[in-house]
């Protein structure tokens, strides 16, 4: 081989040295860059699953709010107070058994009632 024909060679080959070079370093971006996508796919589904986790129990929480109201509004037709009278009637109701404890004590004679 001669002189010139290593030197040929030499320059001729570097095209397919710089070509196959940026085919790796496009290929290690590529892997890279694919990983990192792959990840930020993985957080993206685990962020999907915990709120679908998260609608469903809010879903059921209310649902069960939805069913304690309902029973509740029964229990005050039952009892004959509309909702928006239940603060006043709760009034009555304390001041009832506040007399009614009044009254007891009124009952029970004051000498036993001395702390000894």
């Amino acid at each position: 081989m001669t002189i010139i024909s290593f030197f040929y060679r030499k320059v001729r080959a570097r095209p397919v040295v710089r070509r196959f070079a940026t085919d790796r370093l496009s290929k290690d971006l590529e892997d890279g860059t694919m990983k990192q996508v792959e990840q930020q796919l993985a957080k993206m589904k685990e962020a999907i699953e915990k709120g679908k986790d998260m609608r469903y129990r809010a879903e059921a929480k209310l649902e069960e709010l939805e069913n304690q109201r309902k029973r509740l509004l029964e229990d005050l037709e039952e009892l004959g107070v509309k909702p928006e009278d239940l603060e006043g009637e709760i009034a009555r109701l304390e001041r009832e058994i506040e007399k009614g404890l009044q009254e007891t004590m009124d009952l029970i004679p004051k000498e036993l009632l001395r702390d000894e």
